[in-house]
């Protein structure tokens, strides 16, 4: 990249400059504050469209020169215009310029250093156009021996990047631990997961555990069981002959004084049912004089006398007037229905009678059969005996059950074994597997592998820049840390960062292929250093290697006996003289 003309109005610190460049080597001199970063910063802002004083678009009129209401800077190569800044507007246009993206390194050197690990690696593989595909990646991946069949898995997320890659796996790895450690009840190690056996504990008293053994042992507590439920059943009964020997006599007693009831209910019912006979007959002979009492209370007349007659039964009686028969027939109906109410209850005491006999009756032939049972013959400890014997046949029966439990457990834990046993190999193969390809896709792996191819190109090109200027060799190691003969960049000196900063910069611009360079502040290397930078920007000329340098720093003056090849200017009030 070449620039044959600057011209800015009214930017920063500048009024009118108008540079016409015929050498690759351009010095712009000056003292403080007389403008010599501001040119660099407007060169900055016509290439890059980037103010780098104010942040916010309505503060670029802070970036016009005193009073002025319009400023601009153009750069151009011949007709060709290649970078157009304009104030307070911010309006710019750029030229398509190959390798236009690297620029901000070449006007600002101190930038590389100043980004983070990821954002340096990631703008070398930008910067020699180094790339891994996802096929060179799963290549190499199998190269390290991973397995093939977790690469495929992990292959569509390599397109997202090694970080995310790398994260996947090791999240795989910690999934497979956890199964690892689910079917083992142990964390995972490396070591001492390493050729994991299941612990079967010995078992001195259950040497076999087949299924003929077991069946044998259900077997023998099939008949202690059986010997339980009988000896239950026997220990009722027993109670229940225990208890009924207990009330024999009470129950006997109970009968007889039943039974003993019985003639009398029987001579009460016999009695009973006579006097009942008796009351409905004369309740039949009442009712029957009712009848004639009532057919005799209309008179009749005598044919012979005119006499009142009435009709009592068989006979004719005179009539001794209605008041008299009306009351001997209300006496009658009355007795009737006392009588009934006899009958009624005489009829109840009879069934209670009935009943009475009934109950006796029982209780005689209940006395009789009890009496004939005659009283339990047990002995007196038989109930003790058979509570210990079921006792210990229960004692037996669950140690039997408790047996046979445990020995098909330990049938289960030997047929089970071999497969918990290959099943915890596989799980810490896979954590193995998934953190080889984890490891392998961590930034200081197959990643540090692409980037040494990354890095060798600009650390060759350093260690050219760094013979041919006589500073301290430079090299950005795999982790991206920048070193001077071998000392971290963030522990040099101001001066001695301004060197390595340069440096970086020609091998941006070398293998960037833009070769153009603007470096700021120059005046901060000592005399013979300030030489030395401009025997390598000369020298990186005479190579090829460099098209144009921009370099500012402060000084009185411009130097004396300078070759053709640079062209100095110096800055003072807002213009420059000597170009």
């Amino acid at each position: 990249m070449k620039i044959s003309k600057i011209e800015v109005s009214n930017v920063l610190a500048l009024s009118r400059v108008d540079i016409e460049l015929n050498s690759p080597l351009l010095m712009v001199l000056g003292n403080n504050e007389a403008g010599k970063s501001s040119l660099s910063d407007a060169i900055s802002m016509a290439i890059l469209g980037e103010p780098s004083r104010v942040k916010l678009k309505k503060e670029l009129g802070q970036l016009l020169h005193d009073d002025s209401k319009k400023g601009r800077v153009t750069l151009a190569n011949g007709d060709a215009v290649l970078g157009e800044y304009k104030l307070p507007g911010g309006e710019h246009q750029v030229a398509n310029l190959p390798g236009v993206e690297h620029l901000p390194y070449l006007i600002k050197t101190s930038l590389f250093a100043e980004k983070s690990t990821d954002e340096r690696r990631s703008f070398l593989f930008r910067l020699t156009n180094c790339r891994a595909s996802t096929d060179t990646t799963v290549g190499m991946l199998l190269e390290r021996k991973c397995r093939p069949d977790l690469v495929e898995i992990i292959k569509p997320l390599l397109k997202g990047g090694f970080p995310s890659s790398s994260d996947e796996a090791a999240s795989r790895a910690k999934e497979a631990k956890g199964a690892f450690r689910q079917l083992t009840g142990d964390n995972w190690g490396s070591k001492q997961s390493e050729g994991w056996k299941i612990h079967i504990p010995e078992a001195p008293d259950m040497p076999d555990v087949s299924p003929e053994a077991i069946n044998k042992e259900i077997k023998k507590h099939a008949k202690e069981q059986a010997d339980v439920e009988n000896g239950i059943a026997y220990i009722t009964k027993l109670e229940g002959q225990i208890e009924q020997a207990a009330t024999f006599y009470t129950r006997k007693d109970e009968l007889e004084e039943a039974a003993g009831l019985l003639q009398r209910a029987q001579v009460k019912l016999q009695t009973d049912r006579e006097s009942l006979e008796e009351l409905e007959n004369s309740f039949k002979a009442n009712q029957t004089k009712l009848a004639e009492a009532q057919a005799g209370v209309v008179p009749v007349k005598c044919p012979c006398c005119d006499a009142e007659l009435t009709i009592k039964g068989q006979t004719l009686e005179k009539f001794a007037g209605l008041k008299a028969d009306t009351k001997a027939t209300s006496d009658l109906a009355l007795n009737l229905t006392k009588t009934r109410s006899a009958i009624d209850m005489m009829k109840r005491t009879i069934d209670n009678d009935i009943a009475a006999v009934t109950t006796a009756q029982n209780a005689a032939n209940d006395l009789e059969a009890h009496i004939a049972a005659g009283v339990p013959d047990v002995k007196e400890d038989a109930l003790r005996v058979a509570q210990e014997a079921l006792a210990g046949c229960r004692d037996r029966a669950g140690k039997l059950r408790i047996r046979v439990e445990a020995m098909k457990q330990r049938q289960e834990l030997l047929e089970t074994a071999e497969q918990t046993n290959a099943d915890a190999k596989k799980h810490h193969q896979d954590v193995l597997a998934w953190l080889e390809i984890a490891d392998a896709l961590a930034p200081d792996g197959i990643p540090a592998e692409i980037l040494a191819t990354a890095i060798k190109p600009v650390n060759d090109s350093l260690a050219i820049l760094s013979r041919l200027s006589g500073w301290k060799k430079v090299v950005i190691g795999n982790d991206m840390e920048i070193t001077a003969a071998g000392r971290l960049y963030g522990l040099m000196s101001e001066s001695a960062k301004w060197r390595i900063d340069t440096l970086i910069a020609c091998a941006i611009a070398q293998i960037s292929e833009l070769r153009f360079l603007v470096l700021d502040r120059f005046d901060v290397l000592d005399i013979k250093g300030r030489g030395q930078l401009v025997g390598l920007l000369l020298e990186l000329v005479a190579m090829n290697l460099m098209d144009q340098a921009i370099i500012c720093g402060t000084a009185k003056d411009v130097w004396p006996s300078m070759p053709a090849e640079v062209t100095q200017v110096f800055i003072e009030n807002g213009t420059v003289r000597g170009a």
